[in-house]
């Protein structure tokens, strides 16, 4: 994973006419990123996780034998990538790379990020909390917020069962009505995969397990050659015990 896909598909996008990008930037009117200043996800994508000695161990020996998906996320760990490069670069989606996360930390191998904001990102990414505890934990409603929007919602789908969470928590709580947007949205793109388009980029990634894959091939070849030499010899040897015997 030595090339960064990130900085090949933003220097992509930079070498785009710059009446492209305009017009680009113009399409991509977002609230993630009109109002991206406000939202912790600018420190999630670019969180760069820490790998425990543990960890470190584990990559170098897999005693534990995890998945390869894993032993790749901790490949990134150790190559000092952020969340979005380790994505990119190992085809993970960031659903899926938040979960291998937050198996890691219950595992011991990296570290919990400090910040309660960021880690409640990850954990709501993962399926491991939900909007309402992200939203606690990042800060934008307390205890009793919470607390007070679960029994109105409750009572509320009793007459309207297709009422979310998300959307009585809008309409209760306006002011933080863009976090719940922006973070429902991240969500539901965090389940998206991205590959770049261009093939070529992509093979320049797996020119070295290719390279890798050539030299375990031409191994065997050399050990079946080896092989079948030593067999050779065994049934030369044999032959000339048996002579000897038969003369004797």
């Amino acid at each position: 994973m030595k090339n960064n896909l990130l900085d090949k598909t933003v220097n992509k996008l930079n070498s785009l006419p710059l009446w492209i990008k305009q017009a680009v930037i113009l399409r991509l009117n977002y609230v993630s990123l009109k109002d991206y200043g406000k939202f912790s996800s600018k420190d999630y994508t670019n969180f760069t996780p820490v790998l425990t000695f543990k960890g470190k161990t584990e990559l170098e020996t897999r005693q534990g034998g995890f998945d390869h998906n894993l032993y790749n996320f901790l490949s990134g760990c150790f190559e000092n990538k952020s969340i979005v490069e380790i994505s990119l670069n190992t085809y993970l989606t960031i659903e899926e790379v938040s979960r291998i996360f937050q198996f890691s930390i219950v595992e011991g191998l990296v570290t919990k990020p400090s910040d309660s904001a960021i880690s409640g990102l990850f954990e709501y990414m993962a399926g491991k909390i939900r909007l309402g505890e992200y939203l606690l934990n990042a800060g934008f409603i307390n205890s009793e917020n919470l607390d007070s929007a679960l029994i109105g919602f409750q009572n509320e789908k009793q007459t309207d069962n297709d009422l979310m969470f998300g959307q009585f928590l809008k309409e209760n709580y306006p002011q933080i009505s863009s976090e719940i947007d922006f973070i429902l949205e991240l969500k539901t793109e965090a389940q998206k995969r991205y590959v770049m388009d261009d093939f070529s980029e992509l093979s320049e990634i797996s020119e070295e397990y290719t390279d890798k894959k050539r030299e375990m091939e031409d191994e065997i070849k050399r050990l079946k050659e080896e092989n079948r030499k030593l067999k050779q010899k065994c049934l030369m040897v044999a032959k000339l015990i048996n002579s000897n015997k038969n003369e004797q």
